[in-house]
């Protein structure tokens, strides 16, 4: 298995934010974890809506590096030729910002021109992770830039999904689904309508867990969009 580390995400990713996340997370771990960081309780396996920043820091250290490794795997194999200053990014149980910071930075790397969105939602069950973390560091990421980013806690079940993307209109939205789709409360079916529901070209990235309980065939016959595509990784 690639080892993902510090060095590895300096010289292929470069996102100083990310670099930073990660450092001071390893800083802040409580000794005792130190080692450990995914025994930390409460963190249930990286399923759990955190509430604390020892939560935060322990899921990074744990998990981080990986998560963007995913990530960054598959938007190798996604070409994103129409996307110009106005698309959209929405991400769904979006914990920390990870994976809206590592789309950022691989559009800026690989985009013929540098796109800037025109609007960032993320969406988490987590007041913590989206206030203490991910809407402070993508508007970070894009600070210079006119976009607009909101930050909304929901648990993505039921009608909530319809509500929260309701009004997205721009003619490419990327929605980005990083380790959610086996987590307990969120409901795929609800995501997958509502992701159906929109007018726009979608594109819809989507990694998870090594034992994933709904696999990429499945999920794709859920979303029913037409030209769609949808990347799931699984063992990376």
């Amino acid at each position: 298995m690639q080892m993902i580390t510090d060095s590895w995400i300096s010289n292929n990713i470069g996102c100083k934010i990310l670099q930073h996340l990660f450092a001071d997370a390893a800083m802040n771990v409580p000794d005792d974890y130190a080692n450990r960081p995914w025994t930390y309780p409460g963190l249930n396996h990286g399923k759990a809506a955190l509430t604390t920043n020892e939560q935060l820091n322990c899921y990074i250290h744990a998990y981080g590096r990986m998560h963007v490794y995913k990530i960054w795997m598959a938007l190798k194999h996604l070409h994103l030729d129409d996307v110009s200053d106005g698309f959209e990014i929405i991400d769904w149980g979006c914990g920390q910002a990870i994976a809206t910071l590592t789309l950022l930075a691989w559009l800026e790397k690989h985009c013929h021109e540098a796109a800037t969105p025109r609007r960032v939602t993320l969406l988490d069950a987590s007041h913590a992770a989206l206030y203490r973390r991910a809407k402070g560091l993508v508007e970070q990421s894009l600070r210079g830039k006119e976009v607009e980013i909101r930050a909304v806690q929901t648990r993505l079940s039921g009608d909530t999904c319809l509500k929260n993307i309701s009004r997205h209109s721009s003619p490419v939205v990327i929605h980005m689904l990083s380790k959610i789709i086996d987590v307990p409360g969120i409901s795929i079916e609800a995501i997958a309508e509502a992701i159906s529901t929109l007018p726009s070209n979608s594109y819809v990235v989507c990694t998870g867990h090594c034992a994933t309980a709904m696999d990429a065939t499945t999920f794709s016959q859920l979303l029913g969009i037409r030209g769609a595509q949808l990347l799931h990784r699984e063992n990376v």
